[in-house]
Protein backbone atom coordinates (compact mmCIF):
# COMPACT_ATOMS: atom_id res chain seq x y z
CA UNK A 1 0.00 0.00 0.00
CA UNK A 2 1.39 3.39 -1.15
CA UNK A 3 0.12 6.37 1.14
CA UNK A 4 1.27 10.39 -0.29
CA UNK A 5 0.00 13.30 0.94
CA UNK A 6 -1.94 16.00 -1.95
CA UNK A 7 -1.63 20.15 -0.87
CA UNK A 8 -4.17 22.09 -3.42
CA UNK A 9 -6.28 25.15 -3.43
CA UNK A 10 -9.49 23.08 -3.06
CA UNK A 11 -11.06 19.35 -3.03
CA UNK A 12 -11.81 19.57 -6.37
CA UNK A 13 -8.00 20.05 -7.11
CA UNK A 14 -7.30 17.62 -4.40
CA UNK A 15 -9.36 14.94 -5.92
CA UNK A 16 -8.29 15.30 -9.53
CA UNK A 17 -4.13 15.11 -8.41
CA UNK A 18 -5.35 12.03 -6.88
CA UNK A 19 -7.37 10.83 -9.63
CA UNK A 20 -4.46 11.47 -12.20
CA UNK A 21 -1.64 10.26 -9.94
CA UNK A 22 -3.13 7.28 -8.26
CA UNK A 23 -6.09 6.38 -10.47
CA UNK A 24 -10.18 6.01 -9.41
CA UNK A 25 -8.45 2.62 -6.89
CA UNK A 26 -7.04 5.44 -4.51
CA UNK A 27 -8.69 5.76 -0.78
CA UNK A 28 -8.68 8.85 1.16
CA UNK A 29 -7.21 8.49 4.63
CA UNK A 30 -7.61 12.05 6.06
CA UNK A 31 -8.47 15.44 4.75
CA UNK A 32 -8.14 18.93 6.59
CA UNK A 33 -7.55 22.74 5.98
CA UNK A 34 -4.08 24.25 6.73
CA UNK A 35 -2.10 27.41 6.51
CA UNK A 36 0.20 28.21 4.01
CA UNK A 37 3.87 28.00 4.46
CA UNK A 38 5.80 31.34 5.74
CA UNK A 39 4.29 34.89 7.22
CA UNK A 40 2.12 35.50 4.06
CA UNK A 41 0.26 31.87 4.94
CA UNK A 42 -1.75 33.85 7.37
CA UNK A 43 -3.21 36.45 5.43
CA UNK A 44 -3.93 34.12 2.81
CA UNK A 45 -7.00 31.38 2.05
CA UNK A 46 -6.10 27.94 3.67
CA UNK A 47 -5.10 24.87 1.33
CA UNK A 48 -6.93 21.55 1.06
CA UNK A 49 -4.27 18.56 2.56
CA UNK A 50 -5.39 15.21 1.60
CA UNK A 51 -3.67 11.69 2.35
CA UNK A 52 -4.56 9.03 0.05
CA UNK A 53 -3.07 5.62 -0.50
CA UNK A 54 -4.03 2.78 -2.90
CA UNK A 55 -2.71 -0.72 -3.56
CA UNK A 56 0.17 -0.97 -6.42
CA UNK A 57 -0.28 -4.66 -6.42
CA UNK A 58 -4.05 -4.60 -8.39
CA UNK A 59 -2.89 -2.76 -11.67
CA UNK A 60 -6.05 -2.35 -13.88
CA UNK A 61 -5.55 -0.96 -17.33
CA UNK A 62 -6.25 2.75 -17.61
CA UNK A 63 -9.17 2.15 -20.26
CA UNK A 64 -10.85 -0.20 -17.71
CA UNK A 65 -10.38 1.88 -14.45
CA UNK A 66 -14.63 2.92 -14.83
CA UNK A 67 -15.36 -0.60 -15.82
CA UNK A 68 -13.59 -2.38 -13.47
CA UNK A 69 -14.75 -0.15 -10.46
CA UNK A 70 -17.93 -0.70 -11.24
CA UNK A 71 -17.62 -4.75 -11.29
CA UNK A 72 -15.53 -4.67 -7.59
CA UNK A 73 -18.24 -2.72 -6.49
CA UNK A 74 -21.00 -5.28 -7.90
CA UNK A 75 -19.54 -8.07 -7.34
CA UNK A 76 -19.23 -10.18 -3.78
CA UNK A 77 -16.64 -10.23 -1.42
CA UNK A 78 -15.15 -13.83 -1.94
CA UNK A 79 -14.61 -13.12 -5.63
CA UNK A 80 -11.62 -11.32 -4.13
CA UNK A 81 -10.34 -14.45 -1.55
CA UNK A 82 -7.44 -15.24 -3.49
CA UNK A 83 -5.91 -11.62 -3.30
CA UNK A 84 -7.07 -10.68 -0.14
CA UNK A 85 -9.02 -13.23 1.61
CA UNK A 86 -12.53 -13.27 1.84
CA UNK A 87 -13.05 -11.04 5.38
CA UNK A 88 -9.90 -8.78 4.12
CA UNK A 89 -11.70 -7.62 1.10
CA UNK A 90 -15.19 -7.30 2.60
CA UNK A 91 -13.58 -4.86 5.30
CA UNK A 92 -11.81 -2.97 2.62
CA UNK A 93 -14.75 -2.55 0.12
CA UNK A 94 -16.84 -1.30 3.60
CA UNK A 95 -13.93 1.09 4.09
CA UNK A 96 -13.89 2.31 0.54
CA UNK A 97 -17.86 2.59 0.64
CA UNK A 98 -17.54 4.68 3.99
CA UNK A 99 -14.40 6.46 2.68
CA UNK A 100 -16.25 7.39 -0.22
CA UNK A 101 -19.22 8.87 1.60
CA UNK A 102 -17.09 11.03 3.77
CA UNK A 103 -15.42 12.21 0.98
CA UNK A 104 -18.34 13.48 -0.57
CA UNK A 105 -19.72 15.06 2.62
CA UNK A 106 -16.47 16.88 3.27
CA UNK A 107 -16.53 18.14 -0.37
CA UNK A 108 -20.12 19.94 -0.08
CA UNK A 109 -18.51 21.28 3.23
CA UNK A 110 -15.24 22.57 1.67
CA UNK A 111 -17.76 24.02 -0.79
CA UNK A 112 -20.12 25.74 1.28
CA UNK A 113 -17.74 26.67 3.87
CA UNK A 114 -17.92 30.52 4.17
CA UNK A 115 -14.59 32.44 3.48
CA UNK A 116 -14.72 34.92 6.30
CA UNK A 117 -12.27 36.05 8.79
CA UNK A 118 -11.84 34.80 12.31
CA UNK A 119 -14.45 36.86 13.58
CA UNK A 120 -16.97 37.15 10.73
CA UNK A 121 -16.90 33.22 11.33
CA UNK A 122 -17.17 33.46 15.12
CA UNK A 123 -19.99 35.98 14.22
CA UNK A 124 -22.08 33.45 12.02
CA UNK A 125 -21.71 30.55 14.43
CA UNK A 126 -23.12 32.87 17.27
CA UNK A 127 -26.21 34.20 14.87
CA UNK A 128 -26.97 30.38 14.44
CA UNK A 129 -26.86 28.89 17.68
CA UNK A 130 -29.54 32.13 18.52
CA UNK A 131 -31.65 30.65 16.22
CA UNK A 132 -31.21 32.90 13.59
CA UNK A 133 -31.52 30.43 10.17
CA UNK A 134 -28.50 29.80 8.38
CA UNK A 135 -29.26 31.54 5.26
CA UNK A 136 -29.92 34.85 7.17
CA UNK A 137 -26.69 34.76 9.26
CA UNK A 138 -24.86 34.25 5.60
CA UNK A 139 -26.54 37.09 4.64
CA UNK A 140 -25.49 38.92 7.45
CA UNK A 141 -21.75 37.66 7.65
CA UNK A 142 -21.08 38.00 3.94
CA UNK A 143 -22.10 41.63 4.57
CA UNK A 144 -20.08 42.00 7.57
CA UNK A 145 -17.48 40.70 5.84
CA UNK A 146 -17.37 42.72 2.78
CA UNK A 147 -17.53 45.93 5.17
CA UNK A 148 -14.70 45.00 7.37
CA UNK A 149 -12.38 44.37 4.34
CA UNK A 150 -12.87 47.87 3.00
CA UNK A 151 -12.70 50.19 6.28
CA UNK A 152 -11.24 49.25 9.15
CA UNK A 153 -13.95 48.67 11.74
CA UNK A 154 -15.20 46.26 14.35
CA UNK A 155 -16.90 43.20 12.96
CA UNK A 156 -19.33 42.75 15.88
CA UNK A 157 -20.61 46.61 15.74
CA UNK A 158 -21.41 46.31 11.94
CA UNK A 159 -23.08 42.89 12.39
CA UNK A 160 -25.20 44.21 15.32
CA UNK A 161 -25.76 47.27 12.79
CA UNK A 162 -27.20 45.22 10.34
CA UNK A 163 -29.21 43.18 12.44
CA UNK A 164 -31.05 46.46 13.37
CA UNK A 165 -31.48 47.69 9.83
CA UNK A 166 -33.09 43.99 9.48
CA UNK A 167 -35.42 44.35 12.30
CA UNK A 168 -36.11 48.09 11.37
CA UNK A 169 -37.82 50.65 13.39
CA UNK A 170 -39.92 49.76 16.10
CA UNK A 171 -43.78 50.73 15.02
CA UNK A 172 -46.29 50.89 18.70
CA UNK A 173 -49.72 51.73 17.88
CA UNK A 174 -50.66 54.80 15.91
CA UNK A 175 -53.75 56.30 17.20
CA UNK A 176 -55.55 58.67 15.18
CA UNK A 177 -57.53 61.40 17.37
CA UNK A 178 -61.41 62.27 17.76
CA UNK A 179 -62.02 58.92 15.83
CA UNK A 180 -62.95 55.28 17.27
CA UNK A 181 -59.60 53.39 16.45
CA UNK A 182 -60.96 49.76 15.75
CA UNK A 183 -58.27 47.41 15.82
CA UNK A 184 -58.41 43.87 15.19
CA UNK A 185 -55.80 40.66 15.52
CA UNK A 186 -54.96 37.66 13.97
CA UNK A 187 -53.19 35.12 14.32
CA UNK A 188 -52.98 30.61 15.34
CA UNK A 189 -54.36 28.72 18.11
CA UNK A 190 -51.52 28.92 20.95
CA UNK A 191 -49.94 32.08 20.26
CA UNK A 192 -50.84 33.81 23.09
CA UNK A 193 -53.42 35.98 20.91
CA UNK A 194 -56.28 36.57 23.25
CA UNK A 195 -54.00 36.96 26.39
CA UNK A 196 -52.13 39.96 24.11
CA UNK A 197 -55.47 41.47 23.66
CA UNK A 198 -56.39 41.64 26.93
CA UNK A 199 -52.24 43.00 28.08
CA UNK A 200 -52.88 45.75 25.11
CA UNK A 201 -56.44 46.53 26.60
CA UNK A 202 -55.31 47.16 30.06
CA UNK A 203 -51.89 48.77 28.42
CA UNK A 204 -53.99 51.66 26.63
CA UNK A 205 -56.53 51.97 30.01
CA UNK A 206 -53.94 52.00 31.99
CA UNK A 207 -51.26 53.99 30.91
CA UNK A 208 -52.77 55.83 28.29
CA UNK A 209 -55.76 56.55 29.85
CA UNK A 210 -58.05 55.69 27.08
CA UNK A 211 -61.90 54.44 26.42
CA UNK A 212 -61.42 50.46 25.82
CA UNK A 213 -63.73 48.37 23.83
CA UNK A 214 -63.35 44.82 23.35
CA UNK A 215 -65.08 42.59 20.65
CA UNK A 216 -64.65 38.91 20.44
CA UNK A 217 -65.27 37.19 17.78
CA UNK A 218 -63.67 33.41 18.49
CA UNK A 219 -66.59 31.95 19.76
CA UNK A 220 -65.65 28.41 18.54
CA UNK A 221 -64.24 27.82 21.32
CA UNK A 222 -65.65 28.01 25.07
CA UNK A 223 -62.20 28.56 26.70
CA UNK A 224 -61.14 31.28 24.90
CA UNK A 225 -64.68 33.30 25.60
CA UNK A 226 -64.09 32.63 29.36
CA UNK A 227 -60.47 33.80 29.19
CA UNK A 228 -61.35 36.93 27.92
CA UNK A 229 -64.38 37.29 29.61
CA UNK A 230 -62.12 37.23 32.68
CA UNK A 231 -59.99 39.79 31.69
CA UNK A 232 -62.40 42.24 30.95
CA UNK A 233 -64.27 41.75 34.40
CA UNK A 234 -61.15 42.03 36.02
CA UNK A 235 -60.12 45.56 34.25
CA UNK A 236 -63.56 46.57 33.54
CA UNK A 237 -63.39 47.00 30.11
CA UNK A 238 -66.99 46.77 28.21
CA UNK A 239 -66.85 42.92 26.01
CA UNK A 240 -69.41 41.88 23.14
CA UNK A 241 -69.00 38.68 21.91
CA UNK A 242 -70.14 38.58 18.76
CA UNK A 243 -71.37 35.17 16.85
CA UNK A 244 -71.84 36.86 13.29
CA UNK A 245 -71.47 39.34 10.89
CA UNK A 246 -74.22 40.97 12.23
CA UNK A 247 -73.48 41.09 15.46
CA UNK A 248 -69.72 42.41 14.81
CA UNK A 249 -71.36 45.30 12.98
CA UNK A 250 -73.71 46.29 16.11
CA UNK A 251 -71.51 46.00 18.25
CA UNK A 252 -68.57 48.53 17.13
CA UNK A 253 -71.75 50.77 16.50
CA UNK A 254 -72.48 49.95 20.70
CA UNK A 255 -69.19 50.74 21.44
CA UNK A 256 -68.70 54.23 19.46
CA UNK A 257 -68.12 56.35 22.37
CA UNK A 258 -64.76 54.12 22.83
CA UNK A 259 -61.34 55.33 22.00
CA UNK A 260 -59.89 52.24 20.97
CA UNK A 261 -61.95 48.79 20.15
CA UNK A 262 -60.03 45.74 19.60
CA UNK A 263 -61.40 42.36 17.75
CA UNK A 264 -60.08 39.31 18.75
CA UNK A 265 -60.25 36.28 16.10
CA UNK A 266 -60.78 32.86 15.87
CA UNK A 267 -57.18 31.05 16.23
CA UNK A 268 -58.18 29.02 12.45
CA UNK A 269 -55.86 27.42 10.18
CA UNK A 270 -54.84 30.65 7.88
CA UNK A 271 -54.71 27.42 5.16
CA UNK A 272 -57.89 27.32 4.93
CA UNK A 273 -59.63 29.58 2.19
CA UNK A 274 -63.13 29.90 4.25
CA UNK A 275 -60.78 31.46 6.93
CA UNK A 276 -59.22 33.62 4.47
CA UNK A 277 -62.69 34.84 3.32
CA UNK A 278 -63.91 35.47 6.77
CA UNK A 279 -61.14 37.20 8.17
CA UNK A 280 -60.36 39.67 4.67
CA UNK A 281 -63.86 40.61 5.61
CA UNK A 282 -64.12 41.31 9.44
CA UNK A 283 -61.16 43.59 8.45
CA UNK A 284 -62.99 45.49 5.92
CA UNK A 285 -66.47 45.42 7.94
CA UNK A 286 -64.84 46.41 11.04
CA UNK A 287 -62.55 49.21 8.93
CA UNK A 288 -59.79 48.18 11.08
CA UNK A 289 -57.11 50.74 11.55
CA UNK A 290 -54.47 48.56 12.65
CA UNK A 291 -53.98 44.47 11.94
CA UNK A 292 -51.61 42.78 14.07
CA UNK A 293 -50.73 39.23 13.70
CA UNK A 294 -49.51 37.64 16.97
CA UNK A 295 -46.95 35.21 16.36
CA UNK A 296 -44.92 32.83 19.34
CA UNK A 297 -41.31 32.91 18.97
CA UNK A 298 -40.90 29.61 20.36
CA UNK A 299 -42.53 28.62 16.82
CA UNK A 300 -40.35 26.65 14.78
CA UNK A 301 -38.44 28.66 12.07
CA UNK A 302 -40.22 26.34 9.69
CA UNK A 303 -43.48 26.75 11.06
CA UNK A 304 -43.64 30.34 11.00
CA UNK A 305 -42.41 30.28 7.61
CA UNK A 306 -45.33 28.85 6.63
CA UNK A 307 -47.57 30.94 8.81
CA UNK A 308 -46.58 34.00 7.40
CA UNK A 309 -47.23 32.30 3.98
CA UNK A 310 -50.56 31.90 4.78
CA UNK A 311 -51.04 35.41 6.59
CA UNK A 312 -50.73 36.96 2.51
CA UNK A 313 -53.63 37.70 1.65
CA UNK A 314 -53.69 40.61 4.01
CA UNK A 315 -52.48 43.37 2.56
CA UNK A 316 -51.00 45.25 5.82
CA UNK A 317 -49.89 43.95 9.15
CA UNK A 318 -47.77 44.69 11.98
CA UNK A 319 -46.02 41.84 13.61
CA UNK A 320 -46.88 41.67 17.77
CA UNK A 321 -43.88 38.65 18.81
CA UNK A 322 -45.24 36.57 22.12
CA UNK A 323 -43.38 34.24 24.50
CA UNK A 324 -40.01 36.14 24.50
CA UNK A 325 -40.04 34.91 28.23
CA UNK A 326 -39.85 31.18 27.14
CA UNK A 327 -36.81 30.96 24.88
CA UNK A 328 -33.62 31.32 25.70
CA UNK A 329 -32.13 33.49 22.74
CA UNK A 330 -34.55 35.84 20.26
CA UNK A 331 -32.93 34.67 16.92
CA UNK A 332 -36.35 33.95 15.54
CA UNK A 333 -37.42 37.34 15.92
CA UNK A 334 -35.19 38.38 13.10
CA UNK A 335 -36.27 35.50 10.89
CA UNK A 336 -40.01 36.57 11.66
CA UNK A 337 -39.34 40.06 10.40
CA UNK A 338 -37.48 38.72 7.35
CA UNK A 339 -40.13 36.29 5.94
CA UNK A 340 -42.72 39.08 6.39
CA UNK A 341 -41.22 41.92 5.63
CA UNK A 342 -43.51 43.89 8.32
CA UNK A 343 -43.24 46.21 11.07
CA UNK A 344 -42.03 45.22 14.39
CA UNK A 345 -44.76 46.79 17.23
CA UNK A 346 -44.84 44.68 20.25
CA UNK A 347 -43.12 42.14 22.19
CA UNK A 348 -44.57 40.31 25.06
CA UNK A 349 -42.72 38.56 27.97
CA UNK A 350 -44.82 36.79 30.46
CA UNK A 351 -48.29 35.88 31.36
CA UNK A 352 -49.33 39.08 34.13
CA UNK A 353 -51.91 41.05 32.23
CA UNK A 354 -51.19 43.78 31.45
CA UNK A 355 -47.81 44.38 32.61
CA UNK A 356 -45.92 42.08 30.33
CA UNK A 357 -46.59 43.67 26.61
CA UNK A 358 -44.31 46.38 25.98
CA UNK A 359 -43.33 48.41 22.47
CA UNK A 360 -40.65 46.71 20.42
CA UNK A 361 -37.31 48.06 21.20
CA UNK A 362 -35.16 47.03 18.15
CA UNK A 363 -31.77 48.28 19.71
CA UNK A 364 -32.01 45.44 22.85
CA UNK A 365 -33.31 42.66 20.46
CA UNK A 366 -30.28 43.45 18.18
CA UNK A 367 -27.95 43.43 21.00
CA UNK A 368 -29.42 40.08 22.36
CA UNK A 369 -29.27 38.25 18.82
CA UNK A 370 -26.09 39.43 18.48
CA UNK A 371 -25.21 38.19 22.19
CA UNK A 372 -24.38 41.54 23.91
CA UNK A 373 -27.37 41.05 26.36
CA UNK A 374 -30.38 38.98 27.21
CA UNK A 375 -33.57 39.82 25.69
CA UNK A 376 -35.65 39.66 28.48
Amino acid sequence: MIVKRFLADNMQDAMRKISEEMGPEAVILEQKFVRRKGITGYFKKKQVQVVAAYDPYRPISQDSNKENAQKAEATPAHKEEGTFGSEQAKQLLEIKELVKQLTEKSRIAAEAEPRYSLEVQRIYKSLVERDVSEELAKEIADKAQAITAQKVLDARAVARQLVLDRLGEPYPLKLKKLEQNVLLFAGSTGAGKTTTVAKLAGMLKFTANLRVGIVNTDTYRIGAMEHIRIFADLMEIPLIMAYSEEDVETAIKTLADRDVVLVDTAGKSARDREYQKELGGLIKLTKASEVFLVLSVSTSKKSCKELIENYSFIEDYKLIITKLDEIEFPGNVLNIVEYSKKRLAYVTVGQNVPEDIREADTQKLAGSIIGDNSPH
